[in-house]
């Protein structure tokens, strides 16, 4: 989904982030070319790593790399709690940021680690305390 998307559901196919279009995510809204996942500026050729510049909380945003903050995160680099709380940085959480949370195993590919608790924030269409259970409406 070149990074401005998830995969999603039972078929894999690409859920575009706000801004974005196409079936791998690879336009913008107006039907603009864009960069792909981890790459922006002019001729794609500035880095963005979505796990080291935005601590694991936001991703690598359109054509400046800004970060685009999950909910309940803000900063520059979403190193912040909304509340203005400072906040541990990707895959690790509580008291001196030593717990681990892996997002693909303790959330099922389905979900993201949060907050000071490491509890998974599932994904659109996913519900449970580890993501595994589909959403129906």
């Amino acid at each position: 989904c070149n990074g401005n998307g998830r995969c999603g559901g039972q078929t894999g196919a690409c859920v575009c982030y706000e801004g974005y279009t196409g079936a791998n995510c690879s336009e913008g809204a107006g039907g603009e070319e864009i960069c792909g996942a981890d790459v922006y500026g002019e001729g794609c050729t500035a880095v963005c790593d979505m796990e080291r510049d935005c601590n694991g909380n936001g991703r690598c945003g359109g054509q400046t790399g800004a970060c685009v903050c999950y909910e309940g995160y803000t900063g520059a680099n979403c190193s912040e709690e909304a509340g203005g709380e400072e906040i541990c940085g990707a895959d690790v959480y509580g008291e001196g940021c030593t717990a681990v949370c892996d997002m693909e195993r303790d959330c099922n590919g389905n979900g993201r680690c949060g907050g000071q608790t490491g509890a998974c924030v599932c994904y659109e269409g996913y519900t449970g305390a580890n993501c595994s259970m589909r959403d129906v409406p």
